[in-house]
């Protein structure tokens, strides 16, 4: 118990000595305004993991006291809760990565003009990362996977920084 307790407390050092840093450079370099909209972020990461695990942790600890001699019932109530959290977290991200790039292509065809054709390949390559991404995680891995999921990731990030820097002439223009 001391050593779970030791590794626990070491934990929780380690994070909040990296949370007083990232607070210092993000206050360095945005500023109120930053370190504002950073809260507003982390609130909502947070009530999204709420929501994203269904209150399944006040289940687990009434079955884990209800169950605590019977090894292999609670096994199974740990699995299926495990599986359902996994399950249920992967439907919320892609949901919302999906979203987030639907509005990112709204305000980029909104402010640029451009043909949508243009920006239904970022939402393909966005499908298709996706669907390698639940390749790796439902089928173990298949050939290929991992290095299309990683070159298709990197490809989107560079079409989305070089839209945003567009975005940002256009709007400073």
């Amino acid at each position: 118990m001391l050593k779970v307790a030791s590794f626990n407390g070491v934990y929780i050092l380690i994070k909040i000595a990296i949370g007083a840093i990232m607070s210092r450079i993000i206050a360095d370099y945005a500023g109120a305004a930053g370190m504002a909209i950073m809260g507003n972020l982390r609130n909502f990461t947070q009530g999204i993991q709420t929501f994203a695990i269904l209150g399944i942790e006040h289940g687990l600890v009434k079955y884990a006291a209800a169950y605590r001699k019977d090894y292999i019932q609670l096994k199974n109530y740990y699995k299926t809760a495990w599986l359902l959290s996994i399950f249920s977290s992967c439907i919320l991200a892609t949901i919302l990565l999906l979203a987030l790039h639907v509005w990112f292509v709204y305000k980029a065809l909104q402010i640029l003009g451009h043909p949508r054709a243009y920006y239904g390949w970022l939402i393909a390559l966005l499908l298709i990362t996706i669907f390698t991404g639940i390749l790796m995680n439902y089928v173990d891995f298949p050939f290929g996977s991992q290095a299309a999921h990683l070159v298709l990731a990197s490809i989107i990030l560079g079409l989305q920084f070089y839209l945003m820097m567009r975005l940002k002439k256009a709007i400073h223009a």
